[in-house]
């Protein structure tokens, strides 16, 4: 979960290079996208690499996180990797935190020529505040649900068809009552707005 939460910090970075980048490739400059590209690949592995062996160190377990080795340069034995008290070692965060960093590394270059071009960019765009109130709204409803179900019984794989149900209908509802026109288009097109 940590890994994979780390992973997710940079996702917003990724999806906005996306879209960045196409603007670029539209105005016909594919190589500058590429060249960026390259820099975060090369960001992404120099961070990632070294953070990677110093957490190695860095045991997940029930009771939290626990030192396990040193801080160093170090790469552990094939013994001492495959130990089961050590499965959970945090090297994996290392190499998400690199990628993470590369993203936003990529942004901000993809950012600075697009605004060169064209003028300034938004993250999420002008409606940014719609929607990061909606993902707060629908994130503490499906807690809700989580620990409703949870509560009384529900099997796991029902568990989760009922929270992200709940999840994904609150954004909706929320971005649709805050006059988000992509969710006003979805409603309508499945005749409930």
């Amino acid at each position: 979960g940590t890994i994979l939460s780390v992973y997710a910090f940079g996702m917003l970075a990724s999806t906005e290079s996306r879209l960045l980048q196409s603007v670029l490739y539209g105005s016909g400059d594919a190589r500058t996208p590429a060249i960026y590209a390259t820099i975060r690949v090369a960001a992404s592995a120099i961070v990632g690499i070294g953070l990677m062996l110093p957490l190695d160190a860095i045991q997940a377990g029930v009771e939290g996180f626990t030192v396990v080795g040193d801080f160093d340069w170090s790469i552990a034995s094939v013994a001492e990797r495959q130990a089961s008290e050590n499965l959970l070692r945090m090297g994996g965060a290392g190499v998400a935190i690199g990628g993470a960093f590369g993203a936003w590394c990529e942004l901000g270059l993809l950012r600075i020529r697009v605004r060169i071009l064209y003028g300034p960019t938004r993250i999420l765009g002008r409606h940014a505040r719609p929607l990061l109130v909606a993902t707060g709204v629908a994130a503490v409803m499906g807690l809700a649900a989580r620990w409703w179900v949870a509560s009384i019984g529900v099997p796991a794989r029902i568990d989760a068809v009922v929270v992200l149900g709940v999840i994904g209908v609150t954004y909706l509802a929320v971005t649709r009552l805050q006059g988000v026109p992509d969710a006003k288009d979805l409603l309508r097109r499945v005749n409930l707005g």
